[in-house]
């Protein structure tokens, strides 16, 4: 009994109010919900600092991968979330760049030729269908030897040749990591499988008609059933005509999809249910046709709730165009409005090659001005604006945040939601309320302590008094519940 007060006390200290926080287990995720909020940040080393001296293990790999090249260059990026050394070695004209944690732990590779104006990188440069699994046999004997110096111990747990877009490669999954080299045995690239390191590219996630799913088969397929002129027109059948609903934020919930059908049904279930969810970008990995139809769509088409998307980086397809995403929502759905309860919901573009910025926040500049007397104001985006000083590091142009942030202000903007980092932060400028909600399935950022560092949704609940929110936070357990 005494421990289980200890765990109960120990979860309300972590998530700021022991009283309000109520915990669950569904499957291998932990769930707790407690208030909102969230202004820790921990910032990164100072620009210019000293950095650590550089340890063995970071100098590895390049002179066990690549030992024909040379070290050409050690840097140590402080600034980085999580910090980072970068390892760049040269042979004549061409360089491999290895990036690097702090404990040696190699990431991710790439190789450029100048004098050839080449690169390589392994979520680029495999066509769908050009990749064959093969025996380990059939592996280059001068691969495996630079993979046996650099990896002492681990055995190979999958290989193939791959017809890449730089020539035949040799692939070996070295426990996650995936090395690509030449027929001759020098490597060239590599990434671990959680960054995209497996990811190819195919002519069917063009506009043309081809094999597999295209923009024609994507509409065929799902129809309007996710169109946002449809949903809304559906939303206003439930407008309660008052200021007193709820709705969800949340975003970047791509990588994940056991996690995103576990939010989506934990949101479906809310009582009082959600009239609808902001979903502040990045849904998908690479915005193409085939990842909407197997990733998003299915976990969306389990529940009543529409969810509203901000369109991030990830989410514009080939070319930026997002011709894959305006395909599935509807022409007009890169910078839209809605109206819903006394409130307006304003999205804006800072992502595709479709918008200029500029033109973007004279649409909202306008559709600010033309709100009803009365009504709250809320605005998503998908990259935060650099304003606010703990996001800067991965935000839009300072140039273009400023514009973005002295129109919220101007307009005296309830509230404004953003992604493209990966966690949970809070902040206040030019007298309007920021929420960054940025960890629904993405690798998660840190900085941001336990309350923001951490895989999530917040509940939005609006009433004549003013805003509500809770955080409900998702921690992957051992041990999964029956």
């Amino acid at each position: 009994m005494r421990l289980i007060v200890v765990l109960v006390v120990l979860l309300g200290v972590l998530s700021g109010n022991a009283e309000d926080t109520l915990v669950e287990q569904r499957g291998p995720w932990r769930i707790e919900t407690g208030p909102g909020g969230n202004t820790y940040y921990e910032p990164p080393m100072p620009l210019g600092a000293a950095p650590p001296e550089t340890p063995e293990a970071v100098l590895h790999w390049a002179r066990t991968l690549t030992p024909e090249a040379d070290i050409a260059q050690v840097e140590f990026k402080g600034d980085r979330v999580p910090p980072e050394y970068r390892v760049t070695v040269v042979e004549g004209s061409a360089q491999i760049r290895y990036y690097l944690r702090m404990d040696g732990t190699l990431t991710w590779m790439d190789f450029r030729d100048k004098a050839h104006l080449t690169t390589e990188s392994p979520d680029v440069i495999v066509p769908e269908g050009r990749r064959y699994e093969i025996a380990l046999s059939q592996v280059p004997e001068p691969m495996l030897a630079r993979l046996a110096d650099a990896f002492p111990g681990v055995e190979p747990t999958q290989t193939w040749f791959a017809d890449t877009l730089a020539g035949p490669r040799f692939m070996v999954d070295m426990g996650g990591l995936v090395l690509f080299a030449t027929p001759g045995g020098k490597m060239r690239c590599g990434g671990h499988r959680k960054y995209g390191a497996l990811e190819t590219v195919s002519p069917k996630k063009t506009l043309g008609p081809g094999e597999g799913l295209t923009l024609e088969g994507l509409t065929e397929k799902w129809g309007e059933r996710f169109r946002y002129d449809k949903q809304i027109a559906a939303l206003k059948q439930t407008d309660p005509g008052a200021e007193a609903f709820r709705y969800i934020v949340m975003g970047d919930c791509r990588d994940q999809r056991g996690l995103l059908d576990t939010m989506v049904t934990h949101i479906d279930g809310l009582d009082p249910k959600p009239a609808f969810t902001i979903v502040s970008g990045d849904a998908v990995r690479n915005g193409y046709a085939d990842q909407y139809d197997n990733y998003l769509l299915p976990a969306l088409e389990k529940t009543t709730v529409p969810y509203f998307i901000a369109i991030g980086n990830h989410d514009v397809g080939v070319g930026k165009k997002a011709a894959e995403f305006r395909a599935l929502f509807g022409e007009d759905t890169l910078n839209y409005y809605f109206d819903y309860g006394n409130a307006r919901f304003i999205f804006l573009d800072n992502c595709s090659a479709m918008t200029d910025w500029g033109d973007a926040l004279a649409l909202a500049d306008k559709w600010l001005e033309e709100t009803p007397a009365g009504y709250r104001t809320f605005v998503s985006a998908h990259k935060p604006p650099a304003t606010v000083e703990k996001w800067a590091y991965h935000a839009m142009e300072m140039e273009d945040s400023v514009a973005f942030t002295d129109l919220m202000t101007k307009h005296a903007v309830d509230e404004v939601y953003v992604g493209h980092i990966h966690a949970y932060s809070t902040a206040t400028f030019g007298g309007v309320d920021y929420t960054l909600s940025g960890g629904a399935g993405a690798g998660l950022h840190g900085r941001f302590g336990p309350r923001g560092t951490v895989h999530h949704y917040v509940i939005v609940d609006v009433t004549p008094e003013g805003l509500t929110h809770q955080l409900v936070r998702f921690t992957k357990t051992d041990s999964p519940a029956e």
